[in-house]
């Protein structure tokens, strides 16, 4: 058997850096989309966040107050503090947005996150 000389390296080196670059852009898989509903806390226009304490997302998130940045700022406009909403998320493997926003009118008890800790008793 031979050797790959120092020729045959060289040669080799192009071809391997166009199969890495090609390999490198493949298309990325789309976001998932992510439904939750929830309160909102605080709107923080200048970091183009808000603050929603949700319920559980289902295969995603347990129950929590969390601060979700926007893709677009302008869905900032039509929230208000202590309006129960429905919000949907995209989530990438790098990225998570809020990217829709709409007023929940439903009844119903308020997201888990917002409920208090059980005490623990003494005893």
């Amino acid at each position: 058997m031979g050797s790959i000389g120092a020729l045959g390296w060289r040669k080799a080196r192009a071809p391997l850096a166009l199969l890495v670059f090609i390999l490198s852009c493949q298309p990325l898989a789309p976001p998932e989309k992510l439904v939750g509903r929830g309160v909102v806390q605080k709107v923080v226009a200048g970091d183009h966040r808000v603050v929603i304490a949700h319920d559980d997302i289902p295969g995603f998130m347990r129950a929590m107050t969390m601060s979700f940045e926007v893709r677009d700022p302008a869905l900032l406009a039509q929230l208000t503090p202590s309006e129960r909403v429905r919000f949907t998320l995209e989530k990438t493997q790098e990225t998570l947005y809020l990217v829709a926003v709409e007023k929940d009118e439903g009844e119903g008890p308020p997201p888990a996150s917002l409920l208090p800790l059980p005490s623990r008793g003494k005893g």
